[in-house]
């Protein structure tokens, strides 16, 4: 997702999904809330895991002993590097326990840039050069529940040792521009993802990328892709993005090696798909109403794709790297299970995020995954409550949640939100390991925020 330009930025930079707007994105959490429950309920009987895969993945079991399988007598093929046809094996060890203690780092809020008319959100950290560069936005005023998004400007923040952060001037260009998931080039260069508003009756967005190599001047880089994008995700073996075309209703894969120049690599047949870039590969979740049930393929060089077995996941899922194997978070309504891959095709459970359950005015609120991060060896999961708490652009935030295997999580000391406040709560959207400790970036009751966890 690391001082230096790193090889695998992982999901400290990915952002999937926001790049249609806050406002699109809100309006499911009603759905949410609701199918939620239903999907709990069809998938109650469903067997909980899948034996290993014979064939071949992006990855192996280099960190089997931070993030083992759960079952030691099962056993899960291993990365063929860049080829999808080499065959290797590791062998999985019991999930080890998981204490709170063992997360021991000191929180500080080191930066808050609260607004007078609407909210600033930090979307993004990277590493750039000798500093570290984070990306959001703010909008002149409040969000609606629902319809199009108010007027908003790109704002970008810069500091020398992630502990105290300042707002940068920026080239007047970036008009209405939303800056999502910097990804750091091989150059040393960032490439962020995101949206231009359009000056149209109804605001109308287009997606594009955007370049810079001093956070000031960002110039505007030509895509191929015709359609959504919502994901992209950097490794050891280049730049991979899921794009939805604007023609059908699959999912298209598109990998560069320096940001410029793109090819088309694989086109899925799915409802939704979440990426990820790892050590060795990459990997994609996600589901297909084509095939009714979830699905999962894997590559070692982001060219051949092969197809995993049926994982068992709920439609509400996503996937990270974790060094050289995969972890799902899914959420089938109640506890959120993860799930554990060396290769990403074959899946086995791995534990959970308990999750909150707020009664509010005889009913409940939930909290359901929103976002799941990783970068290093660390995991960061962010959650928001469900319906009635939230509706459309009325959020409210759940618990942050942070992992050092992807079995157990412990909730992050940051402000929780409250029924009927809106946009009440912390709010993590970025993970970068640093020398001394851990930067988090996200929102906290409106305000774009700054976290540091200083290291013993």
């Amino acid at each position: 997702m690391n001082d230096t330009p790193p090889t695998d930025t992982g999901d400290a930079t990915r952002s999937p999904r926001r790049y249609l707007g806050w406002i699109a994105a809100g309006i499911g959490l009603v759905l949410v809330g609701i199918a939620a429950v239903l999907v709990a309920v069809t998938l109650s009987n469903r067997p909980s895991g899948v034996g290993p895969t014979p064939d071949p993945g992006p990855s192996g079991s280099s960190q089997a002993s931070e993030a083992p399988s759960p079952s030691p007598s099962e056993s899960v093929p291993g990365s063929p590097a860049a080829s999808a046809t080499a065959t290797a094996s590791a062998t999985a060890t019991p999930v080890p326990s998981f204490a709170a203690s063992t997360i021991d780092l000191a929180w500080t809020r080191t930066g808050s840039f609260p607004t007078s008319g609407g909210l600033s959100i930090v979307l993004g950290v990277a590493p750039l050069g000798d500093r570290y560069l984070a990306v959001g936005i703010e909008y002149v005023e409040p969000l609606p529940v629902l319809g199009p998004r108010p007027p908003h400007e790109t704002r970008v923040w810069t500091s020398t040792d992630g502990r105290t952060w300042a707002p940068v001037t920026l080239d007047p260009a970036l008009v209405d521009v939303e800056l999502t998931a910097p990804v750091v080039l091989a150059d040393g260069s960032l490439l962020a993802t995101g949206v231009r508003v359009l000056p149209t009756e109804f605001r109308d967005e287009e997606y594009g990328a955007w370049r810079t190599t001093d956070g000031i001047t960002w110039t505007e880089t030509d895509i191929p892709m015709d359609g959504i994008v919502s994901g992209i995700a950097r490794g050891a073996r280049g730049l991979l993005v899921v794009v939805t075309p604007l023609t059908s209703d699959d999912q298209e894969l598109w990998m560069s090696a320096d940001g410029s120049t793109w090819e088309r690599v694989h086109t899925v047949e799915a409802d939704y798909l979440d990426i990820d870039a790892g050590d060795e590969g990459f990997a994609a979740v996600g589901w297909s109403d084509e095939v009714d049930g979830p699905i999962a393929i894997a590559s070692g060089d982001g060219r051949t794709w092969v197809d995993g077995t049926d994982p068992g996941f709920s439609p509400f899922l996503e996937v990270a790297a974790f060094g050289s194997d995969w972890i799902v978070v899914d959420d089938p309504g109640g506890p959120m299970p993860t799930w554990f891959s060396a290769n990403g095709l074959g899946w086995a459970p791995h534990g959970g995020i308990p999750g909150r359950t707020i009664p509010v005015d005889e009913m409940e609120c939930r909290e359901f995954r929103r976002d799941l991060l990783s970068s290093g060896p660390w995991l960061v999961a962010s959650t928001d409550l469900t319906y009635p708490c939230s509706e459309g652009a009325y959020a409210i935030h759940g618990t942050q949640y942070l992992s050092l295997d992807g079995a157990g999580w412990a909730g992050l000391p940051f402000a929780e939100g409250t029924p009927m406040e809106n946009r009440s709560g912390s709010s993590v959207n970025g993970v970068l390991p640093v020398p001394g400790g851990l930067i988090l970036v996200g929102e906290e009751n409106g305000a774009a925020t700054f976290w540091f966890g200083e290291a013993p």
